[in-house]
């Protein structure tokens, strides 16, 4: 019997909703095991051993937890391991070994092992002396509409964007400027961004459209972008966690000029080897990148059967990857759901999620309930769909959230539940939508931006700041801005 898992730590890990105990040092795991390459369901027995590398050593500590139930393959357990700090300078990792929950036999190992990322590490932060929070209030930022002057001249005008939270709790931001052809990065040096610090990355040509930014497992950003002059899909990894300077590497040398590209952490026991999605505007087809610190990338061709990928989005949930995209030549919106690393995307059937127009835009957003929720742009109605189950073997429309629209970017609030910034379909303005469930069927609509036809003419940047609520990132007319809500949802009487 062949066993493999592919596991994830969730989300949730340290939240206790349940009732107002003081917090323990217990934490969420949350994985998928499949037998002979089908989900498995029933009782299994786990040893979860604790390591600090990710081969061989010796275990800090290991869980024994007997009976799980596995349902479709999914299952979670709760791991403490009180003795251990959690120290931010050592990477964690899980083994699991796993047998049939009626046996009494040896287990199985599972590999490789699962490398713990960050949310553990915030039971460090339990031990923080009273003293060290004088003057926390200022890690609240009371900032909207802060309009950013790039230095110049000549002066860059902002195009398209892409925004995270870095390793220090600030906003971090990859801007195309379109006036100068110049890859930027633009890091908040504190929570208002009153201070902020701006790098030119690459200058070599007409580079940066398509940009998209992460942090990866080593917390340093990773930025992937478009080299127009030379048709390039490259790479830039940030060197500092403020983005002063930069490696830069070319992934794939014949993309053309494509409109997107989309950066994940990567599902590997190396931190910092991420994946890119992208479509290769010479082939019209949707490719993939895995590259590895020291520039090493292997590729995989995610959809080449038709014209594919204009409109693309992509997002991880745990050990699934889901891609979506539009496909130009059936006229539809289609899906591919996959299991653990990118490459497995390849060969994986996609499915039809709507066949009535190809998608102008698309952002993905997975709910608390793993179930994913796509966010699209058919004709100029911004439309809702939603798996069925959390591995989306298929998919049930939602609604029209709201007409006029032309591009979409997404995220998860601080509430978890989806919220969204809508362009509309002139680009004359935008407007902040907090859905109210899960599914996205009630919206509510909050703040909106720009005045007159073409302001907003680029990607706008939507990220969940460190102290919980949105930060948008957008080009209005030439400037490069950014608006900072002090309430889940925006609204214009509730910002500051």
């Amino acid at each position: 019997m062949n066993r493999y898992l592919l596991g994830a730590l969730s989300l949730l890990a340290l939240v206790n909703i349940a009732h107002a105990d003081p917090l323990g040092s217990a934490f969420t795991y949350q994985g998928e095991l499949n037998v002979s390459n089908q989900p498995a369901n029933g009782s299994y027995d786990f040893e979860i051993a604790l390591y600090s590398v990710s081969g061989g050593g010796i275990a800090l500590d290991t869980a024994v937890r007997g009976d799980v139930q596995v349902s479709q393959g999914l299952f979670s357990v709760t791991l403490d391991y009180t003795d251990i700090p959690f120290a931010t300078s050592t990477q964690y990792y899980l083994e699991l070994r796993v047998r049939d929950g009626a046996s009494t036999g040896s287990y199985t190992t599972l590999l490789p092992r699962q490398p713990i990322y960050a949310t553990p590490y915030a039971q460090h932060a339990k031990t923080v002396d009273a003293s060290a929070l004088v003057g926390a209030a200022a890690a609240r930022p009371t900032l909207s509409n802060h309009v950013i002057t790039l230095p110049g001249p000549p002066f860059p005008i902002a195009g398209d964007s892409s925004m995270t939270i870095g390793v220090d709790g600030l906003p971090i931001a990859s801007v195309y400027d379109s006036a100068n052809g110049n890859l930027l990065a633009l890091h908040c040096d504190d929570p208002a961004c009153a201070q902020l610090t701006m790098t030119v990355l690459d200058s070599i040509g007409i580079v940066g459209r398509g940009n998209s930014i992460i942090v990866a497992q080593n917390g340093l950003p990773v930025i992937s972008y478009i080299d127009t002059t030379n048709g390039a899909l490259k790479l830039a990894r940030c060197t500092d966690a403020r983005c002063t300077a930069a490696t830069l590497s070319v992934v794939d040398p014949a993309v053309g000029d494509s409109p997107r590209s989309v950066i994940l952490t990567a599902n590997s026991a190396t931190p910092g080897t991420v994946d890119i999605v992208y479509r290769d505007e010479i082939q019209g087809d949707v490719e993939s990148a895995t590259c590895t610190p020291t520039g090493s990338c292997t590729f995989a061709t995610i959809d080449s059967a038709n014209n594919v990928g204009r409109a693309l989005d992509v997002v991880r949930s745990g050990s699934r990857i889901f891609i979506a995209y539009g496909d130009s030549t059936t006229g539809s919106l289609r899906l591919k759901s996959c299991a653990s690393f990118i490459s497995n995307c390849a060969g994986s059937t996609a499915i039809t999620v709507d066949g009535t127009a190809v998608a102008a835009d698309i952002a993905l957003v997975v709910p608390p309930d793993a179930r994913l929720l796509l966010l699209y742009v058919r004709g100029t109605e911004l439309r809702t769909a939603r798996c069925d189950t959390q591995f989306c073997a298929s998919t049930t429309a939602g609604g029209v959230i709201s007409g006029g629209r032309g591009a979409v970017t997404a995220m998860l609030g601080g509430d978890g539940l989806p919220a969204m910034m809508a362009l509309t379909d002139n680009f004359s303005g935008a407007s902040f939508l907090k859905c109210l469930d899960q599914g996205c069927t009630e919206v509510l609509s909050g703040a909106g931006i720009g005045s007159s036809p073409g302001v907003l003419n680029a990607r706008p940047a939507l990220t969940l700041g460190a102290h919980g609520n949105p930060i948008v990132g957008f080009r209005l007319s030439g400037n490069y801005r950014l608006w900072v809500c002090d309430a889940p949802d925006c609204a214009p009487t509730r910002r500051r």
